[in-house]
């Protein structure tokens, strides 16, 4: 969406008027530095993510800039997550990667990659395949590379032919080296990674240190037998940043090694079918074993050190010490490289919280897992040791998250304050948020037989925003002493919510018998509880104990047998005036239970496992508990819901919280207060999420065995930890919200903007099933256009109701033109089936393992490519009373796909009796095949536009065509002028028609430095420029000269340092003499004018414009400005102090203007060629 915006941007810009001369380099007149900014913090409003941005320093080398930054992004702190470097939810950015989500084997090696057979899926070239992925021999699923870097963002995936293939296209040229698919090695100088932008600006990811890889394995495989290492390269860290014109920036790491363990799952398996004829009975599964599995991981990963450029003086430099498992950031310091000196330090303050709830009782903690690290503030001090107020950050309870690897999460693993001990969901629990449905019902291909088998397993899993918002950021204070306070609620959507009653907590029946007159012949007591108000069918479980009464009177230990120590239980339905039947559970088919009959009999013997019985809807029923000897003591408990279940439209709370609300208060009293509604305007308060719901992972497998000496039927159900398919889409996010609505003001009294955007999310697309059961775990096949916005209304409050101002709808259209796509596969054996095929020659039996294509479940899913783009727009004005708009339509063109930019754009404008229909089109060098072009697109400049044309109601009024060197630099500019209407000359793809077209422009370049130096407008129009400051920054510009007959030197580079003392700039020349050097050398020197100022021991004395001579002999002892240019011509020079920025301009009469910084690089002082002041400017914060 970004990107299609900023080529609407671009078109708009280059079509609107003529291309600028270049003379945007020139220093602006220093403005005073903001005092730092609160408010305007923006939210991803279809997600209902904060998005803050801490701007630290922007460096510069050359042409190019880095912005470093803190970003804080968070929906919850998960429980299981490790803080970066920077703190939980805040990460530093400050360059860029490409990281991996790797799938299987690590993508790299083709030779590995496996490809689905073309053959029948039974026959052997199938089984060979489903084998092959079902072990994991080779590659049978595609990773997705994601990368992030200054502005640049996206993903990739690998295709067979190991090309980069975009999931959202762009200009981007991405490489995979050769080194890419070496074994991992931290000291190969070669990059992996090469990504050229549009600009043909150069990249390089994974050189030297930059890079990480993880060693992983898993602790509890295999029978407790830990698998073999793995190793992982995770990410590729940029290196290098290559301008065309030959600027570099380099970032610098150290590595740092560590060992954690990364990630828990627990699973359980459970025999839920057993038929043996011959041989042992089945192994049971694992049990009731609760032991959890890690992955454990032992890091390399890179640290960044320093950012430095061949094109400047000074480097970013990053300092860190001991953090929670990794090092945490404890500075950035500017440094002026040439003495040492610091020209800016940013300190970072934390506060470390213990988080020692809710402890994992069935592991071991290690340190990491008790401490939370959290950003409280970030300073500034400038060169002088002077200081701003910093930034403060507080957060909600940061003091009470809980351990990681506690069992107190969700499905996505946020906090959910919940006692449990086990980390696999429960049988019960809200597997589908807010229904009714177990995850018995919730999984259609579960046999029938394994209801039942995890009662007493499981932990509560449901969400709690209120627990899942501890740790995210609550207020933010500016150094201005403002601040912003946010406010978080729980992710939701909106659905039809059961509500179930609750259970009841007073069925219990005891009966205590004692032998008061010694005698056998006791006639029995009975207890008894009725059973009302049943609103739903259920199934009820009961609890029993029985004894021998040893506390009653005249009874003795041992005085009756055990099975005379007996009681019966009996539920008698009142409604149909018939006794209830009971059931235990059992294993054996055809059904889970077994009917025991119409009472229950049972004895401190009785090892029925499971017992229940059924009650109905709107019956009622008696239960009674019965004994009839002396000296027992029983009991039995059960439950049952008691009132009608709840069905209801509601908010149904998910994983995660949302921002809701923020305060923006600006530090003297006054505050603003923006209120997120996740509804529609009908029902502000009814959430338009859409999201995945999560399913049980259940895997059901056949173990078969017929052999001589064994016949038996098997099956296992295994419940696993982990959700049936991934929670979070492609994008990163588990809900998405169709309608969000931005009130501001309490009650929205001023005004509010109602977003619509596109929800297409990526569980719209399963993997298909070939055979088999849906595989755990699968991807979806990914979609596109999430997050697109398609409707955009600002309304004002009138009186009593909102009125529309201003509506934008946007329409995008997807284009098939670069459609890919590359398959992953997922294979599982689930029926194991062994058979014999003879005896030795001891008698034993010889087993064979049967194998079919169709003893696998098998499923396929695609990673895939689309181009989408912004079509048409439409933008409505009303008037005052929200009526009669004013529409514009703007519809959009993109004719060539290699460059996949806007090549024409139509406006057409109602409300006028003839409207306009303005159209324009633009060209680049991808759409022309003429050789000139080829140098732009071998270097990937493909963005710059070649001819553009502006047309009003079919006639063409404006244009442009601009020819540009290799670098992507323009060279020569020709402007349309016609003096007859007519229509625009159709693209012609083998050149460029210059027909009424006039060149306007001329720029050109010095060949070592690529900077401009000559500037030619029409009408012979000549200016020239001189750069300094090791030709990064302007020094002169020179109006009606060339730049052979131009000369300056203010000393800046080889004076005498004491900016007390220079006439301009820091530094001057130490004598009254100076000769011009030799390579200064003008072709016509009679023509040219020499100025220069001159220390009398006093004061600076002007020279007066003389006469050119090389030699210069001043009756002072000082000199500086000296400068030489043909008569007429126009001088403006300017010198700078590096790290901040300009310091004096000096026009064409030589009367100067000084600005002066204090340590922190803020403007202080203006001043006139006097020195007199001009404008002061002081800095107050909020408590100074």
């Amino acid at each position: 969406m970004i990107r299609i915006l900023v080529c609407i941007l671009v078109l708009s810009v280059v079509i609107g008027g003529s291309l600028k001369a270049q003379e945007d380099f020139l220093p602006a007149s220093p403005n005073a530095a903001a005092l730092g900014k609160y408010g305007h913090v923006p939210v991803g409003l279809n997600t209902g993510t904060l998005q803050l941005s801490v701007p630290v320093y922007e460096y510069s080398g050359g042409n190019l800039t880095v912005p470093i930054s803190l970003n804080y992004s968070s929906n919850g702190i998960k429980v299981d997550e490790l803080p970066s470097h920077v703190g939980l939810g805040w990460v530093l950015s400050a360059g860029g990667a490409v990281t991996r989500m790797a799938r299987d084997k690590p993508d790299g090696d083709l030779a590995n990659r496996w490809q689905m057979p073309d053959a029948p899926y039974d026959s052997d070239e199938m089984l060979i395949f489903l084998r092959q992925v079902n072990h994991l021999e080779g590659d049978a699923q595609p990773d997705i590379f994601a990368f992030n870097f200054l502005g640049n963002y996206g993903k990739f995936y690998i295709d067979n032919n190991g090309e980069a293939v975009m999931i959202d296209p762009s200009p981007l040229k991405i490489e995979l080296l050769s080194s890419f698919s070496d074994p991992y090695d931290p000291n190969d100088a070669s990059p992996e990674i090469r990504i050229t932008d549009s600009r043909g600006v150069i990249y390089t990811f994974g050189a030297h240190n930059a890079g990480e890889v993880g060693l992983y394995r898993s602790t509890k495989t295999n029978n407790g037998v830990p698998t073999p290492p793995y190793d992982v390269e995770n990410a590729w860290y940029i290196d290098r940043i290559i301008h065309p014109t030959g600027d570099e920036i380099i970032f610098e790491y150290t590595k740092s090694a560590y060992s954690y363990n990364a990630s828990i799952s627990q699973s359980f398996s459970k025999l839920v079918y057993e038929n043996v004829q011959a041989g042992p009975a089945c192994y049971n599964g694992t049990g009731d074993d609760v032991s959890p599995e890690f992955t454990t991981a032992h890091m390399t990963t890179s640290v960044l050190q320093r950012i430095y450029s061949p094109q400047s003086h000074f480097s970013v430099n990053f300092t860190y010490s001991a953090g929670i498992l990794t090092p945490k950031l404890d500075s950035i310091t500017v440094l002026n490289d040439q003495d040492g000196s610091i020209v800016k330090k940013i300190n970072l303050g934390y506060t470390a919280y213990a988080s020692t709830l809710f402890q994992n009782k069935d592991i071991t903690h290690q340190a990491e897992d008790l401490g939370r690290l959290f950003l409280t503030s970030v300073s500034e001090t400038g060169s002088n040791g002077e200081s701003k107020p910093p930034y403060a950050f507080t957060y909600y309870s940061p003091n009470q998250l809980p351990a990681r690897f506690s069992y107190a999460q969700d499905y996505w693993g946020y906090f959910n304050g919940k006692d449990n001990s086990f980390l696999v969901p429960n049988e019960l629990g809200d597997i589908y948020i807010g229904k009714t449905l177990d995850f018995y019902d919730a999984i259609p291909y579960l046999p029938p037989t394994i209801k039942g088998v995890y009662q007493n397993i499981g932990g509560d899993k449901s969400p709690s925003g209120a627990h899942a918002k501890k740790g995210m950021l609550r207020q933010v204070t500016y150094p201005t002493g403002g601040y912003n306070e946010f406010f978080y609620e729980p992710h939701s959507y909106y659905d039809t919510k059961t509500t179930l009653a609750t259970y009841t907590t007073d069925a219990h029946l005891k009966l205590v018998s004692d032998n008061v007159d010694g005698s056998n012949g006791f006639g029995g007591i009975v207890d008894s509880y009725e059973m009302t108000g049943i609103y739903s069918d259920q199934e009820v479980e009961i609890h029993k104990s029985i004894s021998f009464n040893v506390h009653g009177d005249s009874c003795y230990q041992g005085a009756d047998p055990d099975h005379w120590i007996s009681a019966t239980f009996k539920v008698y339905n009142k409604t149909t005036d018939q006794r209830v039947s009971f059931y235990k559970e059992t294993l054996n088919p055809p059904h889970y239970r077994t009917l025991i009959g119409d009472e229950y009999i049972f004895t401190p013997n009785t090892q029925d496992g499971r017992v229940f019985f059924d009650i109905e809807a709107g019956h009622t029923y008696m239960a009674t508990l019965k004994i009839s000897r002396p000296c027992i003591e029983t009991d039995i408990t059960f439950q049952y819901r008691k009132g009608a279940t709840k069905v209801e439209k509601a908010n149904i709370e998910v994983g995660g919280v949302r921002v809701s609300k923020i305060i923006t208060d600006d530090g003297a009293g006054e505050q603003q207060v923006k209120k997120i509604y996740y509804g529609t305007p009908s029902c502000p308060d009814c959430s338009t999420g859409v999201i995945e719901l999560p399913k049980a992972d259940i895997w059901v497998n056949t173990i078969r065995k017929e052999t001589t000496s064994e016949i038996s039927t098997c099956t296992y159900a295994a419940l696993s930890s982990n959700t049936f398919k991934p929670l979070y889409s492609l994008q990163g996010n588990h809900i998405t919200y169709k309608t969000v609505i931005e009130g501001f003001g309490e009650n929205a009294e001023y005004g509010r903007t109602i977003h619509y955007f596109n929800t297409i999310s990526d569980a719209e697309n399963d993997p298909q099933v070939y055979n088999g059961d849906p595989l755990a775990g699968t991807p979806n096949t990914n979609t596109f256009g999430q997050g697109e916005e398609l409707r955009t209304v600002y309304q004002k409050w009138v009186g009593d109701r909102f009125i529309s101002v201003r509506t934008i709808d946007n329409d995008y259209m997807p284009d098939n033109r670069l459609d890919q796509e590359i398959k992953g596969f997922s294979a599982r054996k689930y029926n194991f089936y062994s058979s014999a095929i003879g005896t030795d020659g001891f008698g034993n039996s010889l087993e064979v393992e049967n194998d079919d294509p169709l003893y696998y479940d098998f499923a396929v899913f695609k990673a895939r490519s689309k181009w989408r783009y912004l079509e048409t727009t439409v933008d409505s004005l009303f008037d005052d009373k929200g009526a009669n708009p004013v529409i514009k339509t703007t519809y959009y063109r993109y004719d060539n796909p290699e460059h996949l930019q806007t090549t024409y754009m139509k406006t057409e404008n109602s409300g006028n009796a003839n409207p306009e229909i303005i159209e324009s089109y633009v060209t680049y060098p991808d759409d022309y095949t003429s050789t000139s072009f080829s140098a732009l697109k071998n270097n990937n400049i493909v963005t710059v536009p070649i001819k553009t044309q502006k047309v009003v109601n079919g006639n063409q009024v404006e244009g442009q065509i601009t020819s540009y060197n290799s670098n992507g630099q323009p060279l020569d500019v020709y402007g349309y002028r016609s003096d007859l209407l007519k229509a625009p000359e159709p693209h012609d793809p083998t050149g460029i028609d210059y027909t009424d077209h006039t060149l306007e422009t001329q720029v050109r370049y010095n060949d070592q430095t690529d900077k401009v130096k000559q500037i030619t407008k029409i009408g012979n129009r000549q200016t020239a420029y001189l750069w300094g400051y090791n030709d990064t920054k302007p020094i002169a510009e020179v109006k009606n000269a060339v730049i052979d007959h131009i000369f300056y030197n203010s000393f800046e580079k080889e004076g005498t340092l004491d900016e007390s003392k220079a006439k301009t700039g820091r530094y001057y020349h130490n004598s009254g003499s100076y000769t011009i050097p030799s390579s200064f050398n003008p072709t016509n020197i009679s023509q040219l004018k020499l100025s220069y100022w001159y220390w009398n021991g006093s004061e600076w004395l002007f020279s007066g414009e003389l006469a050119f001579t090389r030699n210069i002999s001043s009756p002072g002892s000082k000199l500086d400005e000296i400068r030489v240019y043909p008569e007429g011509a126009l001088m403006t020079t300017y010198t700078y102090k590096e790290e901040v920025g300009l310091t004096s301009k000096t026009d064409a009469n030589n009367i100067s203007t000084y600005y002066k910084y204090d340590g922190l690089g803020r403007l202080i002082l203006v001043s006139d060629d006097d020195r007199h002041p001009v404008q002061r400017y002081e800095y107050n914060y909020a408590g100074q």
